[in-house]
């Protein structure tokens, strides 16, 4: 019961970026890489550090036709052709930043086009949810725009990216130049280094493997929503419970790699979407005023027991302790534990039953 709750409470985290004014922009980093590249694993390492206090990003490493291993996707091949052409290299929304010949740089300038990436602004909000039965999962991808785009051939890649792959034997076994260096992390693990922790390894385009295109028209609305359903299978071979969906909207244009930049994109577990296994009750959701707020709000409950407990999640599923007071007709909550954002707060009784759940927007 309580894993299950956890599912359908992650599912809605995903979901109510829809319901903020301002979308959250998560940056996409697109690593090609390879098993048996011994530059590979230094820049995972890098990666590792540029991203570990970093929530909206979202990282996908790509095992396309450079030096093909266990983990090989030959649809990821013609994104590799044209954006990378070696490896270690990766994209950041697909930019063809300034003075760069390639969409995909080098590890030098990564930490810099990350920053560059994460002050940019949304125009537009990407959800997903769906259903699953068994390993296959039925999804529905949906985007709404809060600013009008520029024009262009607006497009949708979905992939199903596993977090961490392990394997031993050749296509598995990770090459590491930095095995005789003793300034690297990497330094006497082995060359290879077995049994090595692949992460996010895409595992399959479960889109045309430039996007779908005709979801979006060339004359977007704002606050129209735009969707797609998809259905991809897990293998049993791959781990379902680590298993996520990745949405990501960007423009294409076959002749000019400049116009492939992401607009924005998000990411939702594949077990995570709401099927008929979830045996959790009707939830009543709970309001609170003001919403959105930057100093106090106040969430209204009739007949509050005194020995209720308060918590709040991220979006990224994060448990927030916030500051609270219990008072006789409801929880005044104090923002001072919160960043800006959005959370969804749940209230529960003694014996761990849900009374209610609720959105708040920090400002």
């Amino acid at each position: 019961m309580k894993s299950t709750k956890l599912l359908a409470l992650t599912a809605l985290l995903f979901f109510v970026q829809f319901l903020d004014a301002q979308p959250v922009k998560k940056v996409i980093i697109e690593k090609f890489t390879s098993a048996n590249c011994g530059n590979c694993p230094r820049a995972t390492e890098i990666l590792k550090t540029i991203t570990a206090d970093q929530e909206n990003v979202i990282w996908l490493s790509h095992h396309s036709d450079f030096l093909p291993d266990a983990m090989y996707v030959s649809d990821l091949s013609p994104m590799f052709y044209d954006y990378a052409s070696s490896a270690p290299r990766a994209s950041f929304d697909r930019v063809l930043f300034d003075g760069a010949n390639r969409v995909a740089v080098t590890s030098g300038t990564w930490e810099q086009r990350l920053t560059q990436q994460l002050n940019e602004t949304a125009i537009a909000g990407v959800a997903i949810y769906g259903n699953t039965h068994n390993n296959q999962t039925n999804f529905n991808v949906e985007i709404i725009f809060t600013e009008i785009p520029e024009a262009g051939d607006l497009r949708l890649s979905v992939f199903a990216v596993e977090n961490i792959v392990l394997g031993s034997g050749p296509g598995y076994d990770q090459s590491n130049y930095d095995n005789n260096n003793p300034d690297s992390p990497l330094y006497q693990q082995g060359n290879p280094i077995t049994n090595y922790q692949h992460l996010n390894v895409t595992r399959a385009v479960i889109s045309d493997s430039w996007g779908t295109d005709g979801i979006i028209p060339d004359n977007p609305e704002i606050g129209t929503t735009y969707s797609y359903d998809y259905t991809y299978e897990v293998p049993e071979s791959f781990d379902f419970q680590n298993i996520r969906i990745v949405a990501v909207l960007h423009y294409y244009d076959e002749n000019d790699l400049s116009k492939h930049y992401v607009l924005n994109a998000n990411e939702a577990y594949a077990a995570s979407f709401l099927g008929i296994n979830t045996t959790e009750p009707e939830i009543p959701m709970l309001h609170a005023y003001p919403n959105p707020f930057s100093d106090q709000t106040f969430i209204e409950i009739n007949n509050l027991p005194q020995n209720v407990k308060l918590n709040a999640y991220s979006l990224n599923g994060k448990i927030i302790q916030p500051d609270y007071q219990i008072e006789n007709n409801g929880i005044k909550v104090n923002a001072n534990q919160l960043r800006s954002g959005i959370y969804i707060y749940e209230v529960l009784a003694d014996d761990g039953a849900i009374l209610g759940r609720g959105r708040w927007v920090v400002k």
